[in-house]
């Protein structure tokens, strides 16, 4: 079982509401703290384990919705001793059983990644010489080396997660990102079709202008792993790969076929 450390500081007229709620939830731990001198705020760590934590988040939201000064934190615990005891099953009356982040979470990690920075257009950069490289001259294993490095997943999650939660920002800044960095593989790969000689009827060139439901079933199977590996905590890097996959080798061939008319 993997918990979160929840600290809320607010107004210290909803401690009872919230230690209520942490009694009803069956939270692992709850303790009030002071917060410095000030007498009128209150500070409340709550230990939660995964299957009752977006249950705490929610009622947390709702009922500090209104209020004027207020923060969330939540942190991952590494260890807690004395271990903390399984809450019996018929104790576990309004929790929902659910596995790995929270969608508070899931949403800073996704939306970290979907940052249009210098550091995503170098890894671009870098991973669209290699896979060019590759492609010109004829070597898969150099072009799936360049998949490793391709920081294309972050953008495309980011936009996924938009549209589930209807977060237009999220979606736009996605957009944003994914298109820079596709809009930058093309004019890399274009100057290098305009000054390097190469065999345009190559197979790893070729194969990436063959559109078959192989291309669709990859790109379904990429996003489901994606979601998956995210919303379980998992790694993703694989998952990375997989998503370089579909879009990496197709742009950077594009660009240098318009580069070499």
């Amino acid at each position: 079982m993997s918990e979160r450390l929840i600290i809320v500081a607010a107004d210290a007229g909803y401690v009872d509401s919230i230690t209520a709620m942490a009694e009803r939830l069956t939270v692992l731990a709850c303790d009030v703290y002071a917060v410095g001198d000030d007498e009128k705020r209150r500070a409340v760590h709550l230990l939660v384990s995964d299957e009752n934590r977006q249950a705490v988040l929610d009622y947390l939201q709702s009922v500090l919705g209104s209020a004027e000064d207020w923060r969330i934190t939540i942190l991952p615990v590494e260890a807690t001793v004395p271990r903390p005891e399984e809450v019996p099953s018929e104790e576990r009356k309004e929790s929902k059983r659910t596995s790995g982040e929270s969608r508070e979470e899931l949403y800073d990690d996704v939306a970290q990644n979907a940052r249009l920075d210098r550091n995503f257009l170098i890894f671009v950069a870098l991973s669209t010489l290699v896979a060019a490289i590759g492609l010109i001259e004829n070597n898969v294993a150099v072009v799936i080396g360049a998949m490793l490095i391709a920081p294309l997943l972050g953008p495309n999650l980011a936009f996924a997660l938009g549209v589930a939660l209807g977060d237009r920002t999220l979606m736009g800044r996605a957009l944003g990102t994914n298109g820079a960095g596709l809009a930058f593989t093309l004019a890399i790969c274009f100057l290098l079709g305009l000054v390097w000689p190469f065999d345009r009827a190559s197979d790893e060139l070729m194969a990436r202008t063959d559109v078959g439901f192989d291309g669709i079933a990859l790109a379904l199977a990429s996003g489901a792993a994606a979601a998956l590996s995210l919303t379980a905590g998992l790694s993703s890097s694989l998952v990375g790969v997989m998503v370089a996959v579909a879009l990496l080798p197709p742009a950077a061939t594009m660009g240098l076929m318009a580069g070499a008319g």
